[in-house]
């Protein structure tokens, strides 16, 4: 048989990572949850994040550290 290209233990956390991160983004608003995916999950920048939800990058950034500190 083939070598396994992952480990299967690092597969299974991965799993387990994204149910519990996608629980946690699930709890937020929705314009925080919003925010945070589209900067940190999806890598937007934050010029695409602000004109795309018409807020101020002030408000990006307070809106992200709050999403982080729930």
């Amino acid at each position: 048989p083939c070598a396994w290209k992952t480990d299967p233990a690092a597969l299974l956390r991965d799993k387990q990572f994204l149910a519990q991160l996608q629980e946690c983004l699930s709890k937020l608003p929705g314009r925080l949850g919003a925010i945070f995916q589209m900067r940190e999950l999806d890598q937007c920048s934050c010029e695409d994040v602000c004109d795309t939800l018409g807020i101020t990058p002030t408000n990006l950034y307070a809106s992200l550290h709050r999403a982080r500190f729930r």
